[in-house]
């Protein structure tokens, strides 16, 4: 029997393997490896140094609704978010607190490089 990652177990910076011998080991990590959606925690391990061009149609407002938050949290490179939000505040990046609500939600909301929005909107008449 190999060793098998329990997917329930997962937080947002660890991951947790039963073993052989029948023992369960967390593996806890600096950063954030996974994101919490629809109450399970998915690898975004993928989406760290990447870009990505997100096309909205009809967009009049949907960039400020919840689905627009979740996929900047989802996509996000939170580690450059993180270090520039250090920067910002004049601290290192190992003084900012990743898991801190305040610092989730600056990262939720703000602007990302990694990220570019192409909206189109059209009301014929």
């Amino acid at each position: 029997m190999k060793e098998i990652e329990l997917i329930g177990k997962r937080k947002a910076r660890e991951k947790h393997f039963l073993k052989q011998n029948g023992v369960i080991e967390a593996q806890v990590f600096d950063e954030d490896i996974h994101f919490l959606k629809n109450g399970i925690y998915e690898e975004i391990d993928k989406v760290k140094g990447r870009c990505f061009g997100i096309i909205v149609d009809e967009a009049h407002s949907s960039q400020t609704g919840e689905s627009a938050i979740k996929l900047k949290s989802a996509l996000a490179d939170t580690a450059d978010a993180l270090k520039e939000y250090a920067d910002i505040e004049g601290k290192k990046e190992d003084e900012i607190d990743a898991n801190d609500p305040i610092v989730r939600e600056i990262i939720k909301h703000g602007k990302h490089k990694n990220l570019s929005f192409f909206a189109f909107t059209a009301t014929p008449k």
